[in-house]
Protein backbone atom coordinates (compact mmCIF):
# COMPACT_ATOMS: atom_id res chain seq x y z
CA UNK A 1 0.00 0.00 0.00
CA UNK A 2 1.26 3.52 -0.92
CA UNK A 3 0.70 6.21 1.14
CA UNK A 4 1.37 9.85 -0.51
CA UNK A 5 2.82 11.48 2.63
CA UNK A 6 1.61 15.24 1.75
CA UNK A 7 -2.20 14.09 1.95
CA UNK A 8 -1.17 12.22 5.38
CA UNK A 9 0.47 15.24 6.53
CA UNK A 10 -3.01 17.44 5.51
CA UNK A 11 -5.08 14.65 7.19
CA UNK A 12 -3.61 14.73 10.30
CA UNK A 13 -3.26 19.05 10.03
CA UNK A 14 -7.09 18.65 9.54
CA UNK A 15 -7.85 16.21 12.16
CA UNK A 16 -5.31 16.12 15.12
CA UNK A 17 -3.15 19.42 15.39
CA UNK A 18 -4.60 19.81 18.88
CA UNK A 19 -2.18 16.50 19.78
CA UNK A 20 1.16 18.38 18.26
CA UNK A 21 3.54 18.82 21.04
CA UNK A 22 7.14 18.82 21.52
CA UNK A 23 9.30 15.15 21.97
CA UNK A 24 9.80 16.82 25.68
CA UNK A 25 6.24 16.72 26.57
CA UNK A 26 5.14 13.36 25.11
CA UNK A 27 8.29 11.38 26.82
CA UNK A 28 7.26 12.49 29.85
CA UNK A 29 6.24 9.47 32.16
CA UNK A 30 3.84 8.78 34.72
CA UNK A 31 5.81 10.63 37.10
CA UNK A 32 5.79 13.67 34.65
CA UNK A 33 9.83 13.29 34.28
CA UNK A 34 10.54 14.14 30.92
CA UNK A 35 12.78 11.23 29.17
CA UNK A 36 14.40 13.53 26.66
CA UNK A 37 14.33 17.54 26.23
CA UNK A 38 13.84 18.35 22.80
CA UNK A 39 11.70 21.21 21.31
CA UNK A 40 11.19 19.42 18.17
CA UNK A 41 7.27 18.13 17.54
CA UNK A 42 5.30 14.95 16.42
CA UNK A 43 1.93 14.24 17.31
CA UNK A 44 1.10 12.47 20.30
CA UNK A 45 -0.07 9.23 19.23
CA UNK A 46 -1.24 7.83 22.71
CA UNK A 47 -3.93 10.77 22.61
CA UNK A 48 -4.69 10.15 19.29
CA UNK A 49 -5.61 6.69 19.81
CA UNK A 50 -7.46 7.65 23.17
CA UNK A 51 -9.56 10.09 21.04
CA UNK A 52 -10.23 7.41 18.37
CA UNK A 53 -11.26 4.35 21.47
CA UNK A 54 -13.29 3.87 23.93
CA UNK A 55 -10.92 3.74 27.31
CA UNK A 56 -11.67 0.06 27.60
CA UNK A 57 -11.15 -0.86 24.02
CA UNK A 58 -8.15 1.10 23.63
CA UNK A 59 -5.22 -0.38 22.11
CA UNK A 60 -1.55 -0.20 23.18
CA UNK A 61 0.26 2.58 20.95
CA UNK A 62 3.62 4.32 20.35
CA UNK A 63 4.21 7.61 22.08
CA UNK A 64 5.02 9.66 19.15
CA UNK A 65 4.43 9.74 15.47
CA UNK A 66 6.56 11.92 13.23
CA UNK A 67 5.49 12.60 9.75
CA UNK A 68 8.53 14.02 7.52
CA UNK A 69 9.82 11.96 4.23
CA UNK A 70 8.87 9.06 6.12
CA UNK A 71 6.29 7.96 8.51
CA UNK A 72 7.84 7.09 12.46
CA UNK A 73 6.53 5.97 15.30
CA UNK A 74 8.76 7.08 18.48
CA UNK A 75 8.51 4.76 21.64
CA UNK A 76 9.90 6.69 24.10
CA UNK A 77 11.49 4.42 26.91
CA UNK A 78 13.19 5.07 30.56
CA UNK A 79 15.83 2.97 32.46
CA UNK A 80 18.60 3.33 34.84
CA UNK A 81 22.13 4.05 33.82
CA UNK A 82 24.30 1.15 35.53
CA UNK A 83 27.51 2.38 35.74
CA UNK A 84 29.03 -1.16 36.71
CA UNK A 85 28.52 -2.58 33.10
Amino acid sequence: MNIDISNLKQYMTSNYSSTLDTFENISRDNQGNAVVSSSSQAYNFDTIVRLIFPAHKCPKSADALLIKDEIYFIEFKSGKNNSRL
